[in-house]
């Protein structure tokens, strides 16, 4: 059978983290910031329709030019896979006109974003209002997926070939968003530093954000990356997680369910609650291979599989 992955990515860490499976002959993956001259316009135009409600005034060619749709009429099956911000992804006219284009497609919707952030409240109440469209809808985080009936499938990533990168190595590495957690961040780098860790800490705030190519090299050139949660009641595990275990590095993190994970182990993952209980010999003690979580756990490839034991 014909199969074809189709994902509707925004952000650029998506397609950092689905780089393994980017060139497989039978997996497209678009990204809006990748649009050129009329496409850009057509996507921006479909910005400006969805900011005012007004998508039904968008004929659907327009659509079907932006993603390339008509070169997929001879395939046999499609999983359709938007993440949650996806332009359409929401857009109840598309996907009906998608669905009856494509009679033997699979619609997949995954949401990238706790629900008690509030960022997703538009997509969460699409979903349940037109829980019908999507065949599939997922979620990195436990409670989100008991409360709401969603599926749980964690986070994926990439191996991000350390060889392609180069600059000085650190112990440990953090790179994210201040989100009121900066003087945490700071406190833990003045401990480790008192022990002669080499930190490579960044701190990005709103209007100064951290490329994802930036956290990609970093995270190459560190031997344990830092997580810190901001909020700790929910299970479900950040990015962090997923970029240990698909480049094989430690990780030190202050998520207490992190010890509730079928891949934990403590060669590889170290929990703390504070500053002061965080374990130095951890840090620096140096594993090999076989006392890392297999990255086949967290791999694009592992989902595609999945997706197709599941709905086909």
């Amino acid at each position: 059978m014909n199969i074809k992955y189709i994902f509707f990515g925004y952000a650029n860490y998506m397609k950092v983290a689905n780089n393994s499976i980017l060139n497989n002959e039978n997996t497209i993956y678009y990204m809006p910031n990748e649009f050129r001259g009329i496409r850009c316009i057509v996507y921006y135009l479909f910005i400006w329709a969805v900011k005012y409600r007004l998508t039904s005034f968008i004929p659907y060619v327009l659509y079907e030019y932006l993603f390339c749709l008509k070169e997929l009429k001879k395939t046999d099956c499609i999983f359709f896979i938007f993440y949650e911000q996806s332009i359409g992804a929401i857009e109840k006219g598309i996907l009906r006109r998608l669905r009856k284009t494509f009679l033997n497609s699979k619609f997949v919707f995954i949401f990238t974003n706790t629900l008690v952030s509030g960022v997703n409240k538009k997509q969460l109440d699409f979903i349940r209002n037109n829980r019908a469209i999507y065949d599939l809808v997922t979620t990195f985080n436990e409670t989100d997926a008991e409360d709401n009936n969603f599926f749980y499938y964690d986070q994926v990533y990439s191996d991000i070939y350390a060889h392609d990168y180069k600059g000085i190595k650190s112990d440990v590495c953090f790179c994210g968003l201040d989100k009121g957690r900066k003087k945490l961040i700071e406190a833990i780098q003045n401990r480790l530093e008192k022990y002669g860790i080499n930190c490579d800490f960044n701190i990005g705030t709103p209007e100064h954000k951290i490329p994802h190519e930036f956290i990609t090299a970093k995270t190459a050139m560190t031997d344990c990356i830092l997580e810190v949660l901001v909020d700790t009641s929910q299970p479900g595990s950040s990015l962090r997680v997923a970029e240990a275990i698909a480049n094989k590095k430690k990780l030190l993190t202050n998520n207490p369910f992190i010890k509730n994970k079928p891949y934990f182990n403590t060669c590889q993952f170290s929990y703390f609650s504070s500053p002061e209980d965080i374990d130095i010999e951890f840090i620096k003690r140096k594993l090999d291979d076989s006392q890392f979580v297999d990255p086949e756990i967290v791999s694009p490839e592992r989902f595609l599989n999945f997706l197709r034991d599941t709905l086909s």
